[in-house]
């Protein structure tokens, strides 16, 4: 099956560089934005992350501003998509702006999350890695089981034309999101490159929990970049060009 990619952009910042950039220059900053993707197949809605409001992502993260046009459920309605037309979403990660209580709006919707992202922010090995995750969310989340919540174990093709592929090391169980379409193959990256810097110069995402990870993941995408796979770093700007070329 072949997907149309739909990106929205529900907020933006100006980053400190060592925030998307391991050992970055603290005196320069850059230009970041907060996405979320619609796939549109035939019959089928499924969503790549979910996006946040301004309110919940002041809790985490303040310096991130949001337009009033940037809601994600009112972004996604006025593209024709109500909340209950939202079929799956898969889940790169649990951190509050990939992950948010926004989740709870597509209430037929089937979550797809990598086991071992769920066990690491659960049962972290150190509380640090719980700030930027709604715990509380996850949990209430889990709770509701199958179909609700679907755990994934490893590299998994979830729907025809549609593969997950672990690239751990931003967090231990993120996953990037594979996708066919009309015109070739796209990445969705989540975290595994915050900026296209990560990948053009081979430098780890600044945030990270396995910085040995991170550069693996990253040359897992360089090597799907050679294959002529179009890589889509959600918080660089530059994605959105790459979307409509």
């Amino acid at each position: 099956m072949k997907y149309k990619i739909t990106p929205f952009i529900v907020g933006f910042c100006e980053s400190p560089e060592p925030r998307l950039l391991y050992l970055g220059d603290p005196e320069k900053t850059l230009s970041t934005i907060f996405s979320f993707f619609l796939l549109e197949g035939k019959n089928k809605n499924i969503l790549v992350d979910v996006g946040f409001t301004a309110e919940y992502s002041g809790q985490y993260m303040p310096d991130v501003k949001q337009e009033e046009n940037q809601n994600p459920v009112a972004q996604l309605k006025e593209h024709g998509v109500p909340p209950e037309d939202i079929d799956d979403i898969i889940i790169t990660h649990a951190h509050f702006d990939h992950l948010s209580n926004v989740v709870n709006e597509y209430k037929n919707a089937r979550i797809h999350i990598q086991k071992k992202e769920y066990d690491f922010v659960t049962n972290p090995p150190h509380p640090w890695f719980q700030e930027l995750v709604d715990i509380e969310l996850i949990k209430q989340l889990a709770e509701k089981g199958e179909p609700r919540f679907n755990l994934i174990d490893g590299e998994c093709e979830l729907f025809p034309g549609i593969k997950t592929i672990p690239t751990p090391g931003h967090t231990a169980g993120h996953q990037s999101v594979l996708i066919e379409t009309e015109t070739g193959k796209f990445c969705i990256t989540g975290d595994a490159i915050l900026n296209y810097r990560n990948l053009e110069e081979d430098i780890g995402p600044g945030f990270n929990c396995n910085l040995i990870e991170c550069m693996q993941s990253i040359q897992k995408l360089r090597d799907l970049s050679e294959k002529g796979v179009t890589i889509l770093a959600g918080h660089d700007p530059k994605m959105l060009e790459l979307l409509t070329e």
